[in-house]
């Protein structure tokens, strides 16, 4: 623990003086998701490829958190099953039709996160794993919507519409920054160690949402437990 501790920098080693945007993964950050997407997850990779239940969970959780979806299912079913599957649409389209009728809660402290982060003059934006379409539906539905400048997500069987430089592309260009620019002023915010690593590869500062002391978050710059967390050290 101690030589994580030293791994992990010090708030006076980063500058939040430059951040203009903030840039939230969805599930698990944004909106409650994630108990349902791990179900979801393992019942599929069950049924079609009689992988255990816990395998799955844990697999989904670790060192696959984040990662798209084609991903997730490539790699368990190589990892776990054996097999090789180079074509994951149909399990995906699997996944998301498990998932059509989902209707996740609001984290606690969102709303007022969002609306503190709108009054200070901060762009917000969204990226994920998961379908741009399908998170904007939702925040249709509970009601936040408006309160994100761009909401964005993989798109099934990508390599290019995945978390990091391809969609930090689509949010740069819709701020009509370069994505070194605006990758100089963003802050990066998940709840899985893909999020940290997406953040590291567009050069973005990251910040871990969850335990301090899990080691998914041991490359994060810094590591917050809640929302009003993390509006603190932007005011500090």
């Amino acid at each position: 623990m101690q030589d994580q501790e030293q791994d992990q920098p010090t708030p006076k080693e980063v500058d939040l003086g430059n951040v203009s945007y903030v840039i939230f993964d969805w599930d698990g950050v944004i909106v409650d998701s994630m108990p349902e997407y791990i179900k979801t997850f393992s019942f599929l990779l069950k049924g079609e490829f009689d992988i255990p239940e816990e395998v799955s969970e844990e697999f989904f959780t670790g060192v696959a958190g984040g990662k798209p979806l084609g991903y997730q299912i490539r790699e368990a079913v190589r990892q776990f099953a054996g097999k090789q599957v180079d074509d994951t649409e149909v399990f995906e389209v699997m996944f998301w039709e498990m998932l059509k009728d989902q209707s996740p809660e609001l984290m606690s402290g969102v709303r007022e996160v969002l609306k503190e982060l709108r009054r200070k003059g901060i762009f917000i934006a969204s990226w994920s794993g998961s379908p741009g379409d399908i998170n904007r539906n939702v925040a249709k539905k509970i009601g936040i919507y408006d309160m994100f400048d761009i909401i964005t997500g993989s798109e099934t069987e990508s390599n290019i519409k995945v978390k990091g430089p391809g969609l930090f592309k689509d949010i740069a260009k819709h701020f009509n920054k370069a994505p070194d620019e605006l990758a100089s002023q963003s802050l990066i915010i998940g709840d899985m160690a893909g999020d940290i690593e997406a953040g590291k590869e567009i050069g973005a500062i990251t910040v871990g949402f969850g335990d301090p002391n899990d080691p998914k978050f041991k490359d994060a710059d810094f590591v917050v437990k809640s929302h009003q967390e993390l509006l603190d050290m932007l005011n500090s």
